[in-house]
């Protein structure tokens, strides 16, 4: 039975937007790993530590992380979140939410003791910048750079403005859903957040923090006040480890890890850099983009074109016509995810990660051509 389940999901061309269908190659890379005896090696041991540099390095060639940044592996985007909260803010953050995953970053803050002030839009929107305006109490920023539940994002450009308008403040990013596949100036960002199963298209599992000085200079501060940031996903005590070793404070996933850095060769022999990966990501959201706005049935979620990310296309229409859209599709091939939430039932999303071809989407249109 679930020999048969795994068999029609790998025959489908899966557009659904986390976990991600595999990058080419991959499959064939785990067994290559299984092989080599890495899975049973210490991760303690110089063997793990010199194959974690690898991916740490050439993370930051791909990602172009400024120099004096930290990196951290987590298991998750959502450890990372709780993660960037204990260790940078004190007492207060302000979030920007755009939808479910940056309301839940907001409430994560309340759950943990910190007070909050949340902007908060309407699904399908999302605030200017310029209505952005945290008190003096907050400490720092956190928005999600493109919503997974409803695609609206902030570009690069808004978000180095926001920086430029409140330098006081530290900026937290959360860029589960279009890392990758989307340069941003990580100069202007203090904490930068992801995990790899959307547009790296990896198996779910493991996530990054990434982090400036300031940020962890801050980190630093609040353990050395006597405050909670956690204990072995404290910043200070996985700088320990990462210092020079390039280890972790907990047993990491060893397999994910090794998958990562293989993907990491990939990317940077065919894009060069994230650079790359962004002009191959705009080409194809703009054509995803242009037919979804010309369809009869079938529109858009976020109507200000300002407002729509580029790694997650979500579209609404009437129940019925969702659902016949999205039967249409699985008939010939093709698994697109459903709306998010509340949204179920008249929206349906659409993944545009790395994995993804042109060739692919234009399947799509031509199923969808007549709603």
């Amino acid at each position: 039975m679930l020999g048969a389940t795994f068999s029609t999901l790998q025959m489908t061309g899966n557009f659904l937007v986390g976990p991600s269908a595999l990058f080419p190659g991959l499959q064939d890379d785990i067994g290559e790993i299984a092989r080599s005896g890495l899975l049973s090696t210490s991760h303690r041991s110089g063997t793990f530590s010199s194959m974690s540099q690898n991916v740490i390095e050439s993370l930051r060639a791909f990602l172009k992380v400024p120099s004096g940044w930290r990196i951290f592996y987590t298991t998750s985007a959502t450890s990372a979140m709780e993660i960037c909260l204990r260790n940078g803010i004190m007492q207060k953050s302000c979030h920007v939410s755009s939808g479910a995953f940056g309301e839940k970053w907001e409430k994560m803050a309340r759950q943990i003791g910190l007070q909050t002030q949340h902007f908060q839009s309407e699904f399908g929107k999302r605030f200017e910048i310029e209505q952005i305006t945290p008190d003096g109490e907050s400490e720092g920023i956190f928005l999600t750079a493109n919503e997974t539940s409803t695609a609206a994002a902030f570009s690069n450009a808004e978000i180095s403005q926001l920086a430029q308008n409140f330098p006081e403040k530290l900026i937290c990013v959360d860029a589960t859903s279009c890392a990758g596949a989307m340069e941003f100036d990580l100069e202007r960002i203090d904490c930068f957040l992801f995990s790899v199963q959307k547009c790296f298209g990896m198996p779910p599992g493991l996530g990054f923090v990434l982090c400036s000085p300031r940020f962890f200079a801050k980190a630093q501060e609040k353990e050395s006040a006597g405050r909670d940031v956690g204990t072995f996903c404290s910043l200070s005590a996985m700088w320990g480890k990462m210092d020079g070793k390039f280890q972790t404070t907990q047993t990491p996933p060893i397999l994910q890890i090794a998958l990562f850095g293989k993907l990491l060769e990939k990317l940077l022999a065919r894009f060069g850099t994230v650079t790359g990966a962004e002009q191959f990501t705009r080409e194809k959201s703009a054509a995803l983009w242009d037919f979804f706005s010309a369809a009869g049935s079938l529109t858009p979620f976020v109507e200000n074109a300002k407002h729509r990310g580029h790694t997650t296309i979500v579209v609404r229409g009437d129940e019925s016509v969702v659902a016949r859209a999205k039967a249409a599709c699985l008939e010939n091939g093709i698994q697109l995810a459903g709306g998010y939430g509340n949204t179920k039932p008249h929206c349906f999303r659409v993944a545009n990660f790395l994995v993804h071809e042109q060739a692919d989407h234009e399947k799509i249109f031509q199923v969808l051509a007549d709603f």
